[in-house]
């Protein structure tokens, strides 16, 4: 954690132990009460995030308490375990198929390339090339349309093409 960090760290949590100790006196009133309780969950949280993540890297006040520094203690097999994990999981052959296919590549390809492609294909007057606007019922190629049909339609269309 760098510098800084540990600093907002610090002062939020003392804010809010602050904030508690103040409220005590008043504590009887409704809206200090709340109050109240804002400030002490806000202190409790903090200290149990702060023992949290101290002991999974070292021994929290330096009193070697079971189950603490578990990260330098077991390095080898998290490394593993995190690497079998990205292997098996995440780049599986499978997983990779089933992201595949869920993706709907020609229509972001289709859009990408869109800018660069003759005026023809975007509407305009472009000689030797068909009019995308005109559509298959005139025999010119389908619409300029990004449904799932029109891209297929056009992809069959470019496929057939000499």
């Amino acid at each position: 954690m760098s510098g800084n960090t540990k600093f907002t760290a610090a002062v939020s949590l003392g804010v809010m132990a602050a904030g508690f100790a103040a409220t005590i006196p008043w504590s009887g009133q409704p809206w200090v009460k709340f109050l109240q309780n804002g400030f002490e969950a806000g202190l409790v949280g903090g200290l149990a995030d702060w023992f949290a993540v101290t002991a999974l890297f070292r021994h929290p006040l330096g009193i070697p308490i079971p189950h603490t520094a578990l990260l330098p203690k077991n390095r080898e097999r998290v490394t593993n375990a995190l690497i079998s994990s990205v292997e098996q999981d995440l780049l599986s052959k499978q997983s990779l198929k089933n992201k595949l296919a869920d993706t709907r590549i020609a229509p972001l390809v289709l859009d990408a390339r869109s800018a660069s492609w003759p005026r023809s294909m975007r509407g305009g007057p472009s000689p030797g090339l068909p009019n995308m606007r005109s559509g298959p019922s005139r025999g010119n190629g389908p619409r300029l349309c990004w449904s799932r049909s029109r891209c297929v339609s056009w992809a069959r269309w470019m496929c057939a093409r000499p």
